[in-house]
């Protein structure tokens, strides 16, 4: 069977007279079969507060920055004129996603690192 070699990777013709390449793992470790049982935990928990963080920040309309007080104006029918006043309301907004989001993946990282397999492999 004739080998190619391309880029440092080794590939196998699946027949002498096909096209396809059968691309031969040469990477010892595959990032999610290589985690333990801790690490897969830390990261699904990691992307699903990422993922209800953004999902919150679009409920409340996708504002960019966070607000605890809206500008509401109001008019008065019996003068005819129009009042703004400041009412106290929070707004999710796009900075604290990101915030959230930055500290998800901080923790996230160090803990995955801390409850990595500790064995050495050949």
């Amino acid at each position: 069977m004739p080998k190619l070699k391309h880029l440092g990777m080794r590939f196998n013709l699946v027949n002498d007279d096909s096209a396809f390449f059968v691309l031969e793992n040469r990477i010892k470790s595959n990032f999610i079969t290589n985690m333990n049982k801790n690490q897969k935990l830390f990261l699904s928990i990691g992307l699903i507060v990422i993922s209800a963080s953004f999902i919150v920040w679009a409920i409340f309309g996708f504002e960019i920055f966070t607000k605890t007080q809206v500008l509401v104006e109001t008019k008065d029918e019996l003068f005819g004129w129009s009042e703004k006043k400041w009412i106290d309301k929070f707004i999710w907004g796009l900075d604290l996603t990101l915030l959230i989001s930055g500290i998800t993946i901080l923790l996230g990282g160090i803990l995955m690192y801390f409850f990595r397999n500790r064995k050495i492999s050949p």
